[in-house]
């Protein structure tokens, strides 16, 4: 091929009109009929350009004159010329271009046109390209520099060019001319050009022609068969076929055997583009196809020659997907299926959109797809019962389906099919069950002929995205986090990628369905609109009422897991189950949006919350609950101090409650004769109240309970009387009451309230009622455990709800303590020449932290857990430290193998029991202790032996959950003789002002566990630093240690040692100064931003490399090092030139912290 178009100026050689051609005759007709590919009554076949007119004519390039003539001898202007080329080349047409020659203003007719082809660089102007000259005459010469732009001709080595006139040109015509004539484009019988002359339209005509027969040599670009059985093909060329086809110059025949078959007849199309090829056709009964499937063919048709293979057919139903594979799966006739392929070339391939529909499919003999084509899409989306099994209904419209009794062609089979979950089943088994999302696909007649259900058990509302991990708001109601790395997203019925989540997204999901891939819908069915009334158990919105908690006949046939009720997202930005006092603070804000899942449900309300009074009141007895008897109804004098510090007094008939609630169990009062079973009398035996239910069952509330001093709910209506009572009466109940175990002590800012029966955690809205003066209401101080900044507690009683949360405790007694625990994992030991453990570093409280240690004589290595003991005045200097055998220890330890782990709720499942990381807790991998590893909560999925570190010692809560811990300090060692390790010193770094010196270090022949001491001396011999010391498991390459110095150490010349057991080696190691530490205070403000995060509210900082300094511009690495940690940075993926750190600093730090951390970058 001589040249390829430019895409801007590709010629195209079948769009040029009738109206095109036309316009280039006199300016004065702007408009003409189209004759069409006729012959012309001015153009015979003698006339030198007939063969060039008739071709152009009849690929319907060219036409002529309405009456039949086309004017060869016309000639054609300039400015017909630019019309004629900007709708040629389809080039952009400005209407409102201005004029962009002197000559032409912004009305000329051709000042558009002037403007686009002046742009596209094909007609060049007059007089220094000053002047348009639109009614001018176009030259020879300026046709072929126009011709070889437009179709980008390029000059021919070697091709002599003879044009004896070429001097006559204008020297900047004469090389386009040359390449015309070197393309045979232009040719005369005396080799003159004649550059000035006009162009005539016959000279047009040849000169298109030509350019176009040498644009791109034609070949065969495809074959299909128009018939089922092959015997018409259809060969398209890449070019017009120029000249006649012959049968006798086809051949076709199978390409392995040779095999030919008979060639009938074949048609040439008009615009050369395509021909069919009809071969004998045989028509008798069971005869074979004449070209048959999936068997390569060749096909010649004069020089050209093509092999193609027809694809294989199928028209019918998609039944399954796998878009991890890239596959689908179609029936076939015969009540078999076929799985097909998606090859990479089809990109945003829409598998969902297949599924259930009636899909015609070509493929190949390797079944990869080569084209498809869905016939009439019907399938529906919609929530479904299982109403017989020949029928469904439609749980949105309550419409109802028969199941479709079609059959295959071939075979005596239903075509019907279900899935459920992504794995096909018998509809019989499961009538009366309903799913919460389905594709329903139908047949001809409107019956259901397919069913894709799905169980989508969880739902979350998205919080963000990280890696494969769909995380939602924490907190209780959702499913908190869902693993998306293989599993299949819909939304709007189509497969979407991670990339489209958005924050506050509503995703229903099912992680075991598709084979444990997982599958999942975001569904955003929205209700807007304000909340007119509030009821106990819903709410009522623009008219329609929506159950926030469920009627469980309604629910349990979905066999989800959301059936506790909708959610809300709470002022700590929690997801929790309504109520009608969460109910009232949403009416309270205004505007909500209500998210229902497709059968209905009302699953997440989301809006504002205003601050209103809760009519729930935590409350303190003052005195002990009084008595009498009124015309034999039982009346009790309540007397009580609230969580509002208000004083209380209630004078009530019991069987005017509407409730009282003992235990979180609710017992609703009637003191009719034939109540019902669970409705109770109340009544007063004693000091004591019995509930007596219609069946005679009794519930006794002791006077012990009832006495001074003891917690109680009050429920209030909204005129603040009382209509229930709640009492708390026992500790082996979810909801309940206990007191601080023994030897507890309660600090201000602790988490945990340490009760006889397990660990309470404290919120900062725990009401605290501090009695330590009395119980008189004048006495009692009301505050939250935020705001206690009292002594320690050593005596109180605390009520607790059923997820072990603290609602509310009373202060007995204050005492002072002087002991702090905290749990560590160890990452660092440095012991004196006594080995003693003298600093730690550990993961304490979510953070790698450096301790001072008073001496303590302990058997401690890195990647242990442990307790470290502080005094509560210094919280810098570890008194001591506990380890396994240990009571502070072995309290909080427990190990087991991880059966869940849900990332969004933060719960991780061992051994069957669900435990909790705090906020401030982490995952620490210590399985290779040269290299101490925090982890994210997904990577303990599969994990075995993992140890479990309790929040003080709380029993569900974890400070951390360690991979890899030896938590009772064996050794395994092996009986019998034992090989001493040895040990090499490879490297030591440091330069003048470090605190630590890096030593890299091998050990082999290691056979039990084994201490290797790091030692740093002076030229003297002095010691500088303290001993460093590494424990060995197994042998190790090129590990690091690190010796502390901490006064920083200085320029000049030492010895490392390294010892262990007996064996001691030594390597030198010169101290140099460098560069002062840098921060980003010391770079210009434009190069960094340190801001806070609007979802977690820890800092965020990033750094503009380009306004860094010049010795920086190629800087990739960048680290921020703030008391020991170091913080990495990441490209942006919308700005190469942003890093933005990867781990948010905590909010625990000032932004001056940060800007004056250590900056580094490399």
């Amino acid at each position: 091929m001589a040249y390829q178009p430019k895409s801007y100026r590709k010629f195209l050689a079948t769009s040029l009109s009738a109206a095109v051609v036309a316009s280039a005759g006199v300016a004065a007709v702007q408009t003409q009929e189209a004759q069409g590919a006729e012959q012309f009554s001015d153009v015979n076949d003698a006339y030198w350009a007939s063969e060039y007119i008739e071709r152009l004519a009849s690929q319907g390039i060219i036409n002529g004159y309405p009456d039949g003539t086309y004017r060869p001898g016309n000639e054609i202007v300039r400015g017909q010329v630019a019309e004629l080329l900007v709708r040629a080349f389809d080039l952009p047409l400005d209407t409102d271009a201005e004029a962009p020659f002197e000559d032409l203003n912004d009305d000329s007719y051709y000042t558009p046109y002037a403007a686009a082809v002046k742009e596209a660089g094909l007609i060049q102007g007059r007089e220094d390209n000053t002047v348009f000259a639109g009614s001018r005459d176009l030259t020879r010469a300026q046709m072929a520099t126009i011709l070889v732009r437009a179709f980008d001709l390029e000059p021919l080595e070697g091709v002599e060019a003879d044009v004896a006139d070429l001097e006559d040109a204008h020297e900047s015509h004469r090389d386009n001319i040359e390449i015309l004539a070197q393309h045979n484009i232009t040719s005369t019988a005396d080799g003159m050009f004649r550059p000035k002359e006009t162009v005539t339209r016959a000279q047009f005509a040849a000169f298109l022609d030509r350019a176009m027969s040498i644009e791109e040599p034609t070949d065969i670009a495809e074959v299909n068969a128009l018939t089922d059985d092959g015997h018409v093909l259809e060969v398209q060329f890449t070019t017009p076929y120029r000249g006649e086809i012959d049968r006798s110059q086809v051949r076709v025949f199978e390409t392995s055997s040779g095999e030919r078959k008979g060639v009938e007849r074949v048609e040439l199309s008009s615009d050369g583009l395509t021909a069919e090829v009809h071969l004998f056709d045989n028509t008798s009964e069971n005869a074979e196809d004449e070209v048959p499937r999936l068997v390569e063919h060749t096909i010649q048709i004069g020089d050209l020659e093509h092999n193609f293979t027809r694809p294989d057919f199928i028209q019918h139903r998609v039944v399954e997907i796998d878009i991890a594979d890239s596959e689908f799966t179609i029936l076939t006739d015969d009540g078999n299926t076929e799985t097909i392929t998606v090859p990479e070339e089809f990109e945003d391939f829409n598998y969902q959109r297949l599924l259930g529909e009636e899909v015609s499919v070509w493929f190949d003999e390797n079944n990869d797809l080569i084209d498809y084509s869905i016939e009439d899409p019907t399938a529906d989306y919609d929530a479904i019962e299982i109403t017989e099994d020949d029928e469904i209904e439609l749980l949105t419209t309550g419409e109802d389906l028969d199941i479709s009794d079609d059959q295959f062609d071939n075979v005596d089979e239903d075509e019907f099919r279900f899935y459920v979950d992504g794995e096909e089943e018998n509809i019989e088994n499961y009538v009366d069950r309903k799913f919460n999302f389905a594709k329903v696909g139908y047949d001809d007649s409107g019956d259901v002929a397919y069913i894709s259900a799905y169980n989508l058990s969880n739902f979350l509302v998205v919080d963000r995205v990280e890696d494969n991990e769909v995380i939602g708001y924490e907190g209780e109601g959702t499913g908190g986090a869902f693993d998306a790395k293989d599993a299949t997203i819909v939304k709007d019925g189509e497969v979407i990628d991670l990339d489209d989540l958005e924050e506050g997204d509503v995703l229903f999901f099912n992680a075991d369905a598709n084979g444990d891939d997982g599958f999942a819908e975001v569904y955003n069915n929205e209700v807007q609109g304000e909340i007119d009334t509030v009821y106990s158990d819903s709410i009522r919105v623009d008219g329609e009422v929506y159950d926030f908690n469920y009627d469980s006949a309604d629910i349990e046939d979905f066999q989800v897991d959301y059936e506790g009720g909708a959610v809300y997202l709470n002022d700590e930005g929690e997801t929790e189950y309504i109520d009608s006092d969460a109910a009232e603070e949403l009416q309270a804000a205004g505007e909500v949006v209500l998210h229902l899942d497709r059968a209905g449900n009302l699953v997440y309300i989301d809006g504002d919350l205003a601050d209103v009074e809760s009519n729930t009141k935590p409350s303190v007895l003052t005195a002990d609950v009084k008595f009498d008897s009124n015309f034999g109804n039982d009346l009790a004098q309540i007397e009580a101090v609230t969580s509002d510090d208000e004083e209380r007094l209630f004078e009530i008939q019991l069987t005017n409650l509407d409730t009282i609630t003992v235990n979180g169990v609710d017992y609703d009062i009637d003191d009719a004769d034939d109540r019902d079973a669970d409705e109770w009398d109340p009544t007063v035996d004693g000091d004591n109240i019995v509930l007596v239910s219609g069946d005679g069952e009794e519930v006794t509330i002791e006077a012990e309970y009832l006495a001074e001093g003891q917690l109680v709910q009050l429920h209030l209506d909204d005129d603040g009387d009382l209509e229930e009572l709640e009492f708390f009466t026992a500790n082996n109940t979810d909801e309940g009451t206990d007191v601080l175990a023994d030897n507890e002590v309660l600090e201000p800012g602790d988490t945990y309230f340490h009760a006889v029966s397990g660990a309470k955690r404290i919120n900062n809205n725990t009401v605290v009622f501090d009695a330590t003066d009395g119980f008189d209401a004048d006495d009692i101080t009301v505050t939250t455990w935020d705001n206690y900044s009292g002594s320690d507690i050593d005596d109180a009683t605390v009520i607790y709800d059923e997820d072990d949360e603290a609602i509310a405790i009373v202060i007995n007694e204050t005492t002072t303590s002087d002991v702090v625990y905290e749990e560590a994992v160890i990452t660092q030991v440095l012991r004196n020449t006594d080995e003693e453990v003298v600093e730690v570093t550990a993961y304490v409280n979510g953070e790698e932290e450096t301790y001072e240690v008073n001496d303590v004589n302990v058997d401690l290595a890195k990647g242990d857990v442990a307790v470290l003991e502080f005094d509560d005045n210094n919280d810098n200097l570890v008194e001591d430290i506990q380890v396994a055998g240990d009571s502070q220890y072995d309290s909080r330890i427990i190990t087991g193998d991880v059966d869940e782990v849900n990332v969004g709720t933060r719960e991780v499942t061992i051994d069957g029991t669900v435990y909790t990381l705090v906020s401030d807790g982490a995952v620490v991998d210590v399985s290779d202790s040269s290299d101490i590893s925090e982890e994210a909560l997904r990577d303990l999925r599969g994990e075995e032996d993992v140890t479990v570190v309790l929040d003080e010692t709380s029993g569900r809560f974890a400070k951390f959950f360690v991979i890899g811990a030896d938590v009772d300090g064996s050794d395994d060692d092996d009986e019998g003789d034992v090989t001493a390790p040895t040990v090499t010193l490879e490297d030591a770094t440091a330069t003048a002002g470090d605190t630590g010196v890096d030593v890299t270090y091998s050990v082999a022949d290691v056979e039990e566990t084994a201490d290797v001491d790091f030692e740093i001396t002076d030229e003297e011999g002095n010691a500088v630093g303290s001993v460093a010391t590494e424990t060995v498991e197994e042998d190790v390459t090129d590990a690091t240690a690190t010796i502390t110095v901490e006064d920083g150490i200085a320029e000049g010349d030492y010895t490392i040692t390294a010892s262990v057991g007996d064996e001691e080696v030594t390597a030198n190691l010169t101290v140099s100064g460098d560069d002062p530490v840098t921060s980003l205070n010391d770079y210009n403000e434009e190069a960094y931003q340190v801001f806070e995060s609007d979802i977690t509210g820890d800092w965020v900082v990033a750094v503009l490399r380009s306004e860094l300094p010049e010795e920086l511009a190629d800087a990739e690495n960048f680290e921020l090092v703030l008391d020991g940690t170091t913080y990495s940075f990441t490209v942006s993926p919308l700005n190469e030139e942003r890093f933005i750190i990867d781990t948010e600093v905590s909010a625990s730090y000032s932004e001056d912290d940060i800007l004056n951390a250590e900056f580094n970058a490399s």
